[in-house]
C-alpha cells in the first residue's frame, strides 16, 4: 500500500506508512486511496499550510484532533468510496 504526496515543487515521492509523511510543511497533496488505514494520527498534517488537496482511503473511520491544524490552503477533500457492484 502507497501513499502518494506531491510537494510545492511539483516532485513527487511514495511513501508506505503515514507516519514518514507526518508534519512535512511542503506538502502539496497527499493522496491515501491505496492504503487500509482507519485513523489519520493527531497532529498529522499540522501546520502543512501548503496543502491543498487530500483523497482519504476507503474505510477511513477517525480523523485524529488537530489533524488538519493550520492548513489554509485545503481546497479539495476527497474520500474513495468502494465501486459499484455489477
Amino acid at each position: 500500500m502507497i501513499i502518494k504526496v506531491e510537494y510545492t515543487n511539483n516532485t513527487t515521492e511514495e511513501f508506505t506508512a503515514i507516519n514518514d509523511i507526518i508534519r512535512k510543511s511542503d506538502i502539496k497533496s497527499v493522496d491515501m486511496s491505496n492504503m487500509t488505514i482507519n485513523k489519520i494520527p493527531k497532529q498529522a498534517f499540522s501546520g502543512c499550510s501548503s496543502l491543498e488537496t487530500v483523497i482519504f482511503p476507503q474505510g477511513l473511520q477517525e480523523v485524529g484532533d488537530s489533524a488538519f491544524e493550520g492548513c489554509s490552503s485545503i481546497t479539495c477533500l476527497l474520500y474513495t468510496s468502494p465501486s459499484p457492484r455489477d
